[in-house]
């Protein structure tokens, strides 16, 4: 992360580690251990290894597992928000108001994304209606992140963190809004598109 000379600035690759390291703690490790089943009693679990278990029963538990890890990923989305918030509120301290939109997106393409990623947002468009897209063109976060078969499913579980840190600070700005975005390999790295829709009050 970029900092000012006042500021206490720390290692672009080390945050970048940190990062893979909540996204694996939140949805892999010990983060989300909480929000997992509990266990079946033994007689329970020796029912369900009998024969006679259905196509159903492993249907049953695959919507069980997405709607797990839906829940885990919505605990990272809150936890980017919440960084979102506070870092945006130091960046613009002693900044004057920001009066549109507008504005205040283009604040995160360049003061926002220089203090987090040392670098400006690549491409911003939007449809002057409320949707905005922000695109990076080669998205550091994901940088450990091989595009390939064997990690599919897993690219994904990277850009939670930081849709969550895009909503939380455009919320504070003054723009509510809805985060989601769209992944796009490049030779070794990512593309990533943010789609910033604003909840119209």
């Amino acid at each position: 992360m970029h900092a000012t000379s006042d500021q206490t600035s720390v290692s672009e690759s080390a945050l970048t580690f940190l990062h893979a390291q909540i996204v694996d703690y939140h949805l892999r490790g010990h983060g989300g251990h909480c929000l997992d089943p509990p266990e079946s009693p033994p007689e329970v679990a020796a029912h369900h290894s009998a024969p006679s278990t259905m196509p159903q029963d492993a249907t049953a538990s695959e919507n069980q597992d997405l709607a797990i890890l839906a829940a885990k990923r919505k605990r990272l989305d809150a936890l980017g928000n919440q960084v979102g918030t506070r870092l945006v509120e130091r960046l613009a301290l002693h900044r004057s108001r920001l009066e549109n939109h507008l504005d205040m997106v283009k604040f995160i393409c360049k003061d926002f994304w220089e203090a987090v990623f040392n670098k400006h947002i690549d491409v911003l468009r939007t449809n002057h209606r409320g949707l905005y897209v922000l695109t990076d063109n080669e998205f550091r976060w994901l940088s450990s992140v091989s595009p390939t078969p064997q990690h599919s499913g897993l690219p994904e579980d990277f850009v939670v963190f930081p849709c969550g840190l895009i909503c939380g600070a455009l919320t504070t700005l003054g723009l509510p809004c809805r985060v989601t975005a769209e992944l796009v390999p490049v030779q070794s790295a990512y593309k990533c598109s943010f789609n910033v829709q604003m909840i119209q009050n």
